[in-house]
């Protein structure tokens, strides 16, 4: 064989000996993404996701909306002269209790002070809408809503019994009754009362009570129990033409004052009402300008400022009421 032949022969041979040698690895060798652990390819898909990118998606802008200014009752055409404080003190209730409130002062034709303590509604109508055909004494009536809605109606003092008027009338006029006795004065009609002594079954005085309409006089009622101490007493003081105090003082049986309220009038306006307990107390100075109160000044039990409410007027008509603190700061301000 030539040379030739030979060398092309073992060229064959070496080709054909590393194709079979190709073929044999790929073959017992599986691919390397198949065998690789699957948390190796879920740590490669992990960076894989962290490296893409992702697009920002910008907020939209918040629309401001503004606050819906809210109108209050400032009582600007009730005919009766409500304390600015009571007026601010209404406008933190709900709608259904200003109308509670509202039919309370419509009967009552007026109130000297409605205040809030805890939720519960204190209200001192300037007359009794709970008569019940009684003669007159203190003529205060006391009304205490409670945060559920329910209201208590009670009496400052005394205030008679049921068909007191035509009891007393009818006792008069048959002679001397076995548990009242009754003294009018005549000169006037109807009859009013002068004296009146409640005796018990017994026959021993219960209380006595006794009326005075002189204008000589300052004491215009009083009340005593049975052993002469003075449970109530009904003061009326008019200092020149115009100056007019009306002082409701009513005693425990030990003599301590339990209950005061005063009212200080300059002809109809209320220039000045204090009430007093114990364990509370407020006073209100009214200032007026041309019949508009235009300003008062709330003090504490121990008649120490404690706030100070403005009004302002448009054609004689309230517009707003703002609440101070004592150092004159805005607490807050309602309009109409």
């Amino acid at each position: 064989m030539s040379k030739k032949r030979i060398a092309l022969t073992v060229l064959i041979i070496v080709l054909a000996a590393l194709a079979g040698a190709y073929f044999f690895y790929d073959k017992k060798s599986p691919d390397t993404a198949k065998t690789e652990p699957a948390a190796v390819q879920k740590d490669k898909t992990a960076v894989s996701a962290k490296q893409t990118p992702v697009k920002q998606v910008e907020p939209e802008p918040v629309k401001f909306i503004p606050p819906v200014k809210k109108s209050y009752d400032l009582y600007s055409a009730t005919p009766y002269d409500l304390p600015l404080y009571s007026i601010m003190e209404i406008s933190s209730l709900s709608d259904n209790m200003k109308k509670l409130i509202d039919r309370i002062l419509e009967d009552a034709q007026g109130f000297y002070l409605l205040k809030t303590n805890e939720g519960t509604i204190l209200i001192i109508l300037q007359n009794p809408i709970n008569s019940g055909n009684t003669y007159s004494r203190h003529d205060l009536e006391f009304v205490e809503i409670t945060p559920d809605g329910n209201t208590l109606y009670t009496f400052g003092g005394y205030a008679g019994e049921e068909n007191e008027i035509a009891n007393a009338v009818s006792a008069q006029n048959k002679g001397k009754n076995k548990t009242d006795e009754w003294k009018f004065d005549k000169s006037t009609e109807p009859y009013r009362p002068v004296k009146h002594i409640k005796y018990d079954e017994e026959g021993n005085v219960k209380f006595t009570e006794v009326w005075n309409y002189s204008s000589d006089d300052n004491i215009k009622y009083e009340m005593k129990d049975g052993d002469n101490n003075v449970l109530s007493i009904l003061k009326e003081t008019l200092e020149g033409d115009t100056n007019y105090r009306k002082e409701h003082i009513f005693y425990d049986r030990e003599g301590n004052v339990k209950m005061s309220i005063t009212v200080n009038f300059d002809g109809a306006d209320i220039t000045r009402f204090t009430y007093y307990t114990p364990d509370d107390s407020i006073s209100i100075m009214s200032e007026y300008t041309d019949g508009l109160k235009t300003k008062e000044s709330v003090y504490n039990k121990d008649y120490q400022l404690v706030n100070i409410l403005t009004a302002e007027y448009e054609n004689g008509e309230r517009t707003s009421i703002t609440l101070h603190d004592k150092t004159d700061t805005v607490l807050k301000k309602i309009e109409r």
